[in-house]
């Protein structure tokens, strides 16, 4: 099976590709640079090298990856964010409709999307694309702008879109949560948070590849969108608690408070997973054992 990855140079998209469950799937990889010589690659970067829709339908499966504006480190431009997040998977969509594209493609949301709640219900994914929360920045709009596209419209392609929680691995940027406090208490050094009392969920990217086989490979799969959450939430503090205990190390409770962060209106992003659990889909690593695989 031809599997295209668009953003093959994103986080999620060299998990994917690495990933033993695919040895037997031919990839194609469209992004900046091939880090994997096995590989097809196709140059693409917005804008200076246009993503080629025609090359796309040679594919089984397409799995957009690209993406902007998730780290906010980083200050990406606010054209590349609604690009790469709205308007070009909009177009891509558009594209493959007018060639009756047969295949499946995998697109991802955020639970970012929910909005400024402070409701501790998991919401649907119905909800999700119904919420009426202000967010606080342009990621959270540009994925708000494609998810609503994508349920309002049909499409001759099987189509799945993935709401995320927080996703994380030992591959991750050094610069999010977990391997930043994994890498300063290791080392002794001072951290700084915001209070900390943000609630999430966390997925490991190994669960998140094993439900993407389960799409690629079953075809009775219904189109649709699914909530890719574990039934646990965490504060933020929470988080950085369990590493600092599995570091046998004192937790130091005046780190907290020292910044604010643009997530902070964001009180509780809680996600209800029942639509995932019902295809048979479980998680299996929880947050201690994701955690202890940076160890």
């Amino acid at each position: 099976m031809k599997i295209a990855i668009v953003g093959s140079n994103s986080f999620l998209a060299n998990e994917i590709v690495n990933s033993t469950l695919f040895a037997n799937h031919h990839f194609v990889l469209y992004g900046i640079n091939n880090q994997n010589p096995s590989t097809d690659f196709i140059f693409f970067k917005y804008p200076e090298a246009p993503l080629d829709f025609e090359s796309l339908l040679q594919a089984d499966v397409i799995i957009y990856c690209a993406g902007a504006g998730i780290q906010s480190n980083l200050n990406e431009d606010v054209e590349l964010i609604y690009e790469l997040n709205s308007f070009l998977p909009i177009r891509m969509f558009n594209y493959l409709n007018s060639k009756r594209y047969e295949g499946k493609v995998i697109t991802f949301g955020s639970y970012f999307e929910i909005g400024e709640s402070k409701d501790s219900t998991p919401v649907s994914e119905n909800g999700i694309l119904e919420s009426q929360q202000r967010v606080p920045n342009e990621y959270c709009i540009s994925k708000r702008v494609f998810s609503r596209f994508n349920s309002s419209k049909s499409f001759t392609f099987k189509n799945y879109q993935l709401f995320l929680p927080t996703i994380y691995s030992k591959n991750e940027n050094p610069f999010r949560l977990i391997p930043y406090v994994v890498e300063r208490v290791k080392n002794n050094q001072e951290m700084e948070f915001t209070e900390g009392s943000q609630i999430r969920q966390y997925l490991h990217t190994d669960d998140l590849v094993r439900f993407l086989g389960n799409l690629i490979d079953n075809n009775s799969l219904e189109s649709g969108f699914y909530n890719m959450a574990p039934d646990e939430s965490y504060s933020v503090k929470d988080v950085v608690k369990l590493i600092f205990l599995e570091l046998n190390k004192p937790f130091i409770e005046s780190y907290f408070g020292r910044k604010s962060g643009r997530d902070e209106s964001m009180k509780i992003l809680c996600m209800d997973n029942s639509k995932m659990k019902s295809t048979g889909f479980i998680p299996e690593v929880d947050l201690v054992s994701g955690i202890r695989k940076y160890l």
